[in-house]
């Protein structure tokens, strides 16, 4: 086999199969770390997910696509990682008005990674600094798998 094989994730972003194609034997209708149903192809276009490279062998864990390739929109692990950054500034930090709005419109931008998201990113770190550090480091945890690794090295400088 040649070329890409297709991935199956469950809506969380738990990879059950990066190669359910070539490996079928692997595959799980349902996750095994949170038990939703997994999925094989885009929720909005229906093409299949990419998944790992056929001849590549690599001891690095798979990361799922943070949207799709055929369509653009984001997958539903995407979705979920940035209503929960938003739900845990919002609801639990207390970000409210315009620092919630603010936050929510960053957070779209880093997560796509456009132009914006270097301004973005730095609008996601002050606003940051206005929640507590618990609420902060709960909000990194969610976020580091959806945002790029520019906005990251912004956001949480080493």
């Amino acid at each position: 086999m040649e070329g890409y094989d297709v991935a199956q994730v469950c809506p969380n972003g738990h990879v059950s199969n990066e190669m359910s194609v070539a490996y079928p034997d692997f595959n799980r209708d349902f996750c095994e770390s949170c038990g939703e149903k997994t999925i094989t192809t885009c929720p909005s276009c229906k093409k299949p997910i990419r998944g790992g490279l056929h001849g590549v062998f690599t001891t690095a864990e798979f990361t799922p696509p943070a949207f799709c390739r055929n369509c653009g929109q984001p997958f539903p692990w995407t979705q979920r990682g940035i209503q929960a950054a938003i739900d845990l500034a919002t609801i639990v930090g207390g970000l409210q008005g315009e620092d919630a709005a603010q936050f929510g419109t960053s957070i779209q931008e880093v997560a796509r990674d456009t132009a914006q998201a270097q301004v973005a990113a730095h609008r996601v770190k002050g606003l940051l600094g206005k929640v507590a550090t618990t609420t902060a480091s709960a909000i990194r945890d969610v976020m580091v798998d959806i945002v790029s690794e520019t906005a990251k090295k912004i956001i949480w400088p080493s």
